[in-house]
């Protein structure tokens, strides 16, 4: 077997997967999915980069007392 049939071959089924994806529960979550507007990515990335500075600063706390109050 040549190296054209083994790359024939992985196309096939590579094409073959991705004609899966468009039925079964990814195809009905595919097709109901949509492009967010303007305002809800902005209130989205805004939510997203409070959690980020809350879980930064309470990692922060938690080793501000491991290493000061703790293990001075």
């Amino acid at each position: 077997m040549g190296v054209i049939e083994r790359a024939e071959r992985l196309q096939e089924r590579i094409e073959a997967r991705i004609k899966r994806i468009g039925s079964g529960d990814y195809g009905r979550v595919l097709k109901l999915a949509r492009r967010p507007s303007g305002d809800e990515f902005s209130k989205m990335l805004a939510v997203t980069a409070l959690g980020v500075v809350i879980l930064g600063f309470a990692g922060f706390g938690i080793f501000y007392l491991m290493t000061v109050v703790v293990f001075p």
